[in-house]
Order: structure tokens, then C-alpha cells, then sequence
């Protein structure tokens, strides 16, 4: 039996370890079944979204993570990492300390990435997808003006209606971002996501 094709996941923000994150963040306390007021709430909320993860990204899944990984120990940071699916990239962010000295872990590691999806290896793309990859939200980056798409985090969605009226095509990708929905965000639904943008006059 043929193996379905290899996804390719964008994440953001997801904050392992994070004691805080649910004052920051409310709606995980719903979307992950969390009661703030039990001590065992961090780890709850890290073994929710450890079976969130693999639950959506395969083995052998391609994962960009855009920061903020993780706020735990280097020695918790590498015990997550183990139990994590997926091919990883680390786009590192402002809170991303712990990875260090883990490189081995991620198939990459850079403060920006440039990607290109070619349209001959994804059916469902029109034509190649040129992106910018970085923690944080950019005004300007590499063939902008040609349809290039900004891909961020950092900013958990507090930014999604700016990024839509904005004429630019870019995005949040962050675990509580709109497009995210307390999930993970793939590689044709954002592709989906800027073709939309698109009928209201963006350039792709």
C-alpha cells in the first residue's frame, strides 16, 4: 500500500514549559481542558499539547517551528523534543534559550528562513509559494512586492485583522492565532489561506 504523501506543518508559540502562558493565552484553557488553579496545570498543558501534536504531525512530516518553543530546562526542552513527531526546523524566537546547545534535534536552525514550494512537487499549488519565514512579523522582506508571503509568530493573533487589511500577504501562524485555531497550520490550508487574500487585491 502506497504511504501518503509527506504534510509539511508551520507552529509557533507553543510555549512548553510555560507557567504564565495561560494568562497570556486563555484559550487554551479551553481548547486544552485546562483548570489554572491544579498544580499539575503545566504539565497538563504540555502533555496536551504533546498528543495535539502527534495526533496531527507524522513521523516523517516536515514541521517549521517559528519560536518559542519552549520555556523549560535545556534537559525538559530535549525530553520534549524526543517525544515530538516530525522533521523540525527551528525558526528561533526571543524565548528559545533552552534549544540551545540542541541543534542536533532540529533538521535546521536560523533566525530567518526562505522557502520556495514548487508547484511540480504539491498538487494542490498553482503556482510556486515563495515565503519568508521569522519569529516576528515583518513590513518588509525579500520580493515583496512579487508575492512573496510572510510567515510569523510572536505576536498570538493579536495582529490577524491587520495582517487581512494589510496589502501585504502575511500571516500568523502561532498556536493561538486565527488561522491556527489552537492547532497547526498546513502547508495547503495556508496556501488557501493567501489565495484568499488574494480576491481582495493582494498580489500572489
Amino acid at each position: 500500500m502506497e504511504r501518503e504523501r509527506d504534510k509539511i506543518w508551520f507552529t509557533s508559540d507553543t510555549h512548553f514549559g510555560h507557567k504564565n502562558i495561560i494568562k497570556y493565552s486563555t484559550n487554551r484553557k479551553e481548547e486544552l481542558g485546562l483548570d489554572i488553579d491544579n498544580p499539575d496545570m503545566l504539565k497538563k498543558h504540555d502533555d496536551a499539547l504533546i498528543r495535539r501534536w502527534n495526533m496531527t504531525v507524522r513521523k516523517h512530516d516536515t514541521i517549521y517551528i517559528l519560536g518559542d518553543f519552549s520555556f523549560a530546562s535545556t534537559e525538559d526542552t530535549k525530553k520534549i523534543l524526543g517525544k515530538l513527531n516530525g522533521k523540525k526546523h527551528l525558526i528561533i524566537g526571543n524565548h528559545d534559550k533552552s534549544c540551545k546547545g540542541l541543534e542536533n534535534y532540529f533538521e535546521s536552525t536560523s533566525q530567518i528562513r526562505e522557502v520556495t514550494f514548487k508547484k511540480t512537487m504539491f498538487d494542490f499549488l498553482d503556482e510556486n509559494m515563495h515565503c519568508i519565514l521569522c519569529h516576528f512579523p515583518l513590513v518588509a522582506w525579500n520580493r515583496r512586492m512579487h508575492g512573496s508571503c510572510m510567515i510569523h509568530g510572536h505576536t498570538h493573533g493579536s495582529l490577524d485583522i491587520m495582517n487581512s487589511q494589510s496589502e501585504e500577504l502575511r500571516v500568523d501562524i502561532g498556536f493561538d492565532s486565527q488561522l491556527a485555531d489552537s492547532g497547526f497550520v498546513e502547508l495547503e490550508q495556508l496556501y488557501r489561506y493567501f489565495k484568499d487574500e488574494v480576491t481582495k487585491g493582494k498580489t500572489f
